[in-house]
């Protein structure tokens, strides 16, 4: 059986997937799937920092007081598979490395920034 769910980011046509499929990276996120990525403890506060712009690793470290570079490095891993931040190398002596949020990205930042509203208003 094939579940049809609406793009989250955009457009038109659905998305099928298979129930318990995790989707392909670049394409559209499931609903079960954002909310995966939303309960990481550390995604949010990332997602946040690049909000405002690129950064590179070190300046996104200190943005997000409390994050160990190994953990923020897993994070930006997993964010970068997920389609949500972009990995950009520039080849510089020495070499630079830009962290920026994807179109999808910028979207879920907008939507935590009403969760968030909400929360503030209803809890």
């Amino acid at each position: 059986m094939v579940s049809e769910f609406p793009r989250p980011w955009g457009g038109d046509e659905p998305l099928s997937m298979a129930p318990g499929a995790s989707p392909a990276p670049g394409s559209s996120l499931l609903p079960q799937h954002v909310l995966a990525i939303l309960r990481r403890k550390w995604a949010c506060p990332v997602l946040l920092a690049l909000a405002a712009g690129h950064k590179r690793f070190g300046a996104l470290a200190r943005a997000v007081p409390g994050l160990r570079r190994s953990v923020l490095a897993a994070e930006l891993y997993r964010l970068t598979h997920d389609g949500l931040v972009q990995r950009r190398e520039i080849s510089a002596k020495p070499p630079e490395v830009h962290y920026a949020l994807t179109a999808k990205g910028s979207a879920l930042c907008r939507l935590i920034r009403h969760l968030s509203k909400w929360e503030a208003r209803h809890l």
